[in-house]
């Protein structure tokens, strides 16, 4: 399972990606922030960035089930946006693998992640 730029929602769109030779780069979403409003070419200006483009992930955050995963309102809300997509993905690998949690609960299974940057 994986969340990566150029819609690259799973394994499957990542090869795709790959294949097809095509780039993640693009604009930021407008969900993210006004890219206009901060951007000017000179980097060293303070409160501004040089960049208009990026890599970045096509999801909405606020689609997260927090009661799928046991989690009441008052402690999701803190939660950071790459904790959420954390827990969803760490379920799709566990079902991509052919399995359940009921399943591997009580065994020695661990979920392995990635992650840099801080978004």
């Amino acid at each position: 399972a994986c969340r990566l730029p150029g819609q690259a929602c799973s394994p499957t769109k990542l090869w795709e990606l790959l294949v097809h030779n095509k780039s993640g780069y693009g604009s930021v979403p407008k969900s993210r922030y006004n890219a206009r409003g901060f951007y000017h070419p000179n980097s060293e200006r303070p409160g501004s960035i040089n960049s208009a483009a990026g890599y970045f992930i096509h999801e909405d955050i606020n689609g997260f089930e927090n009661s799928f995963f046991g989690i009441n309102n008052l402690e999701a809300s803190p939660l950071d946006p790459q904790q959420r997509k954390l827990l969803e993905v760490a379920f799709e690998s566990i079902e991509d693998a052919g399995t359940t949690l009921e399943t591997i609960r009580g065994s020695k299974t661990g979920v392995f992640v990635g992650n840099f940057t801080n978004d």
